[in-house]
């Protein structure tokens, strides 16, 4: 999938922060009492985009913890959104992955708790 190691540690960060960014854009307009609902057409789509590919790396990377909050909030993310004909339309397939991730993580991390150096 990458090339380097540098390469995926990249990946990382930028889905991290890309997902911190539309989180944030999201909190702006709901603030704003959604007075830029026009301008962030499509972002609530790409928060969970962002979550669940972020959860998928730091699988990667056995950050099974981390994954599990990731996994979980694109799964939370997406129960508000449609599924069809909107910018922000997240397809159930995407919600299904996101869904095994959460599993994934979740047992990969409550296997490591009973793990004195992972606890």
């Amino acid at each position: 999938m990458f090339r380097e190691d540098n390469e995926r540690d990249y990946a990382c960060i930028a889905y991290f922060t890309a997902a911190e960014l539309a989180a944030a854009l999201i909190t702006f307009d709901s603030a704003s009492g959604g007075a830029y609902s026009s301008h962030i057409e499509g972002t609530r789509k790409e928060l969970v985009l962002c979550l669940g590919n972020g959860a998928k790396m730091a699988l990667g990377f056995k950050q099974y913890k981390r994954a599990l909050c990731l996994a979980t909030a694109a799964v939370e993310a997406a129960q508000s959104l449609p599924t069809h004909n909107s910018p922000d339309a997240v397809d159930e397939n995407i919600t299904a992955k996101n869904r095994r991730r959460v599993e994934s993580s979740g047992w990969a991390f409550s296997f490591l708790i009973f793990i004195p150096e992972y606890g």
